[in-house]
């Protein structure tokens, strides 16, 4: 009886519905609209609908997309989220962090070379439609059809459309600038509607980037990485060079250049690793984890992983060992015959060298018994990771492929071969790590992909094969972020165990502290309720009971404090409980001087003075301050930024601005401040260098860059990209 006394309940509730939807005016009714769930929030008005619009600066104009109540037409994979209006920002992301992250065609779009002569993108779509997309060529902050012609446009089928800008297609201009600048994208039914950057649609969808335009490299090629060499380095050693042939002929390059014996390095190549792997050696070297987290050939890998039956397992397979399998038909931009792709960029290389970890060798008989069995005898190899979606091994004495590993979770990702390259897939950060576990040493591999959502660690063998996946974890499903591509820090525990320490934040910009034993499977969580931005930082012993505590954690937050936390209780980790409370109830407030998110913390202690100083660090922004034994706090010293600068007294609450021409960010790419109010900086030969000419800088002065404070000489100096 009840149950149909509930369904009378509901047709009558059907009925009010359905009497009261017929009473609206038509122009309100038809704007009811399913979205993706939790958006609604987001709804501005009946009258309106739900919309997407584009994020990119404002000057570029509004470009608005009415959302259908079934989109089915739409960039990428994700089904739109709707926006009250535009979501400007300098990145062109800021609907990313608006809610659902809806502009997912790419991650982030490949460099743009100066002395190219044509630009093309597969963008991925969805539905019958066409794509139109814009690239503001002359940074003027607008997109133009005509006085220059911007614009390119193909339509949607078979889920991608390629747009290509280029001389014969009057598109693209005779020379380009150096620096970054926006890309628009646009898809819709009606081709008119998307006619132009600006304006509404009726349905379809809009996605902004960054996009960088970049000098060519001094070979053609465009560096990617710092230069790796040796802590020590003697003769017959080498210096190695990461690098990249830009579109349309992607290749990936790992140059070494052998030291002579008078201490200079040769200027041409030992060895250049895409010159020497061919699809046998990367059939018998490469390597993914199989369903039961163990190492595996990828020639035999489970049919399982790879999730698709168009292409098939097997085609997958054969075009991601040898890119040009069946005549080039899979290559999507990569250099016929060559066998490694892009290397990821902003990673740096790693190194397996034959060096002791000096301290460790001092500390721990048990380390100096690893050492000469197996750190002084193995050999050495030189890590690296790809666009492709692996971490390669190569000898560091000729070059040949050791090993190679892809992630378990990238594997489904390989069938969209059109776009795989593009999504950067392993970026993220790369170190070389000896630790204990169960009382005896080995040397790991950790690293991070997907921009460090996914993080993973391998044991390497005693020859630094590889030994085994430790364990891989991808959590890109549940965050959205993470400070510096998933940068990381380290600490051991009294026993001699080693953790490694990383944030990752959600679309709502909460985060979570993620504590992992290296050599095991033992995870602590720390949920945090504010938004960590910058990488942690475990503060390092400086034997001095006077001094920092030791393995005390410090994280910048998203408002220019700086928390902090004991990370070890009695030897032992401290319960995410402990680590909790004082991350959230301890804070420092204001220590940067702004409220800016902080990005890298560090620290030092004065040879002079035996004073200790920790410096906090933003896009713009860097702030110094020094330890005061007495009340374990530390206070403000001394800022400088992009505007301005100043000291603050002895107590370090008293705040003096010295505004008298005041340091400047002098192209506006962020990458870069430095603090001597007279000193600038400007582009040459390659936009990743920042180049300081003699005479530009006089009187002391430093140089925050990417990160790292750095001393300026008198002579000026190159610095490569972080």
């Amino acid at each position: 009886m009840k149950a149909r006394l509930d369904s009378i309940a509901s047709l009558f509730s059907l009925a009010v519905l359905l009497a009261w939807l017929s009473i609206i005016p038509t122009a309100y009714a038809t704007t009811y609209t399913t979205v993706a769930a939790g958006d609604w929030t987001s709804s501005s008005t009946w009258e309106g609908g739900l919309n997407d619009y584009g994020d990119a600066p404002a000057s570029y104009g509004e470009a608005k997309h009415k959302i259908p109540v079934t989109p089915s037409i739409y960039l990428g994979a994700n089904v739109l989220d709707d926006e009250p209006s535009s979501q400007n920002s300098a990145n062109a992301d800021g609907d990313n962090a608006d809610g659902t992250d809806d502009e997912n065609a790419f991650s982030s779009l490949p460099d743009l070379v100066t002395t190219a002569t044509s630009y093309s993108l597969n963008v991925p779509c969805a539905g019958s439609g066409t794509v139109a997309g814009w690239i503001d060529f002359d940074r003027s902050g607008a997109f133009t059809n005509s006085g220059p012609n911007e614009r390119a446009s193909a339509a949607c089928s078979s889920g991608t459309a390629t747009l290509t800008w280029n001389s014969a297609n009057g598109n693209f201009p005779a020379s380009l600038p150096v620096g970054s600048t926006h890309v628009r994208l646009r898809i819709a039914s009606v081709a008119g509607e998307v006619a132009n950057p600006t304006g509404t649609a009726n349905d379809g969808e809009v996605e902004d980037y960054k996009l960088i335009m970049t000098c060519a490299g001094l070979t053609g090629d465009v560096s990617e990485a710092p230069l790796a060499l040796p802590m020590q380095i003697a003769s017959g050693d080498k210096v190695f060079v990461a690098s990249r042939s830009p579109a349309p002929n992607i290749e990936g390059h790992l140059k070494a250049y052998a030291v002579q014996t008078d201490g200079s390095v040769s200027t041409t190549a030992a060895w250049d690793a895409a010159t020497l792997m061919n699809n046998t050696k990367r059939q018998n070297g490469l390597y993914s984890t199989d369903a039961a987290g163990a190492k595996i050939l990828f020639n035999s890998l489970d049919d399982v992983a790879f999730s698709t039956t168009t292409p098939s397992v097997a085609t997958v397979k054969a075009y991601t060992l040898d890119p040009s399998y069946s005549g080039g038909t899979y290559l999507a931009g990569r250099k016929s015959g060559s066998f490694l792709g892009a290397i990821s960029r902003d990673n740096d290389l790693a190194l397996v060298t034959q060096l002791n970890n000096m301290s460790l060798y001092l500390e721990d008989a048990a380390y100096r018994t690893f050492y000469s069995g197996t750190v002084a005898t193995r050999d050495k190899k030189v890590l690296v990771t790809s666009d492709d979606g692996f971490l390669y091994a190569f000898n560091q004495s000729d070059g040949e492929l050791a090993w190679g590993w892809m992630p378990r979770t990238l594997v489904t990702e390989l069938k969209n071969y059109s776009t795989f390259q593009n999504n950067l897939f392993m970026r993220g950060k790369l170190d070389i790590i000896d630790a204990k576990n169960a009382g005896a040493y080995a040397t790991y591999v950790v690293g991070g992909y997907k921009n460090g959502l996914g993080h993973y660690v391998l044991k390497l063998s005693s020859s630094a094969g590889l030994d085994s996946v430790v364990w891989d974890e991808d959590r890109s499903g549940s965050f959205s972020t993470t400070p510096n591509h998933g940068e990381m820090d380290y600490f051991r525990d009294g026993p001699g165990n080693t953790y490694v320490t990383y944030v990752l934040t959600t679309s709502a910009n909460t985060s979570t502290l993620v504590i992992r034993n290296l050599a095991t499977e033992t995870t602590t969580d720390v949920t945090l309720n504010f938004n960590a931005t910058s990488t942690p930082f475990v503060m390092p012993d400086f034997g001095d009971t006077n001094g920092p505590a030791a393995k005390t954690l410090y994280l910048g937050d998203s408002n220019g404090n700086i928390r902090r936390a004991a990370l070890l209780s009695s030897g032992a980790l401290a319960s995410a409980a402990s680590i909790q409370s004082a991350l959230q109830n301890t804070t420092y407030t204001g220590e940067l001087g702004a409220a800016e998110p902080i990005l890298f913390l560090g620290a030092a202690r004065s040879a002079w003075g035996g004073n200790y100083y920790l410096r906090a660090q933003s896009n713009s922004r860097l702030t110094v301050l020094q330890y005061d034994a007495s009340t374990t706090h530390w206070k403000k010293r001394w800022t400088s930024y992009v505007g301005g600068a100043g000291t603050w007294d002895a107590a370090g609450t008293t705040y003096t601005a010295d505004n008298s021409g005041a340091p400047t960010d002098t192209d506006g790419d962020g990458h870069s401040v430095v603090t001597d109010r007279r000193c600038h900086h400007r582009c040459r030969a390659d936009h990743r260098r920042q180049y300081y000419s003699p005479g530009q800088c006089d009187g002391k002065r430093s140089l925050l860059w990417q990160g790292i404070l750095l001393p300026l000489p008198a002579y000026g100096w190159s610095i490569p990209r972080q």
